[in-house]
């Protein structure tokens, strides 16, 4: 009796996981770029770059669009917001930009420990087809506005 009962609800807790399943959010991305630049979270406020760019230096595959804005150079803050097809395509990208600012970091490690810092704090995280990449000086801020766009 108490293995049935054991295993009547390891399958209700699997169906309910399963039954979960992820949200499917529809934002604009460059809303949610405008809106971080808003919030004044960066040192210097990075200039918008094309979204080729983006796709270039983090290698993402073909499909991938983004909105970017990048430092000067004098600093490694950015705003970069790739849309995939689809949460799986999505999951791809999340791992190359972790590689990629795990690279920068190590560069920026070299020479200015400031930036380096910074990336290390990088917020780099994946909401459905989106993934979000901010390095700034505010992150308390910038989290904020995140949170509230995927809320």
């Amino acid at each position: 009796m108490k293995k049935t009962i054991v295993c009547l609800l390891a399958a209700l807790c699997l169906f309910c996981c399963v039954s979960c399943g992820e949200k499917n959010y529809e934002i604009d991305p460059g809303a949610l770029a405008r809106d971080l630049l808003a919030a004044d979270c960066f040192e210097l406020p990075p200039a918008e770059v094309p979204g080729a760019l983006a796709g270039i230096a983090y290698g993402t595959e073909d499909g991938v669009d983004a909105v970017a804005y990048r430092g000067a150079g004098a600093t490694a803050e950015e705003i970069t917001v790739f849309t995939a097809k689809d949460a799986a395509a999505a999951e791809a990208v999340l791992g190359t930009a972790k590689q990629y600012i795990a690279a920068q970091e190590a560069i920026y490690r070299k020479y200015n420990a400031k930036e380096a810092d910074r990336l290390n704090a990088a917020i780099v995280v994946r909401k459905g087809k989106y993934v979000v990449v901010v390095v700034c000086d505010d992150y308390a801020s910038a989290k904020a506005v995140v949170d509230k766009t995927f809320s």
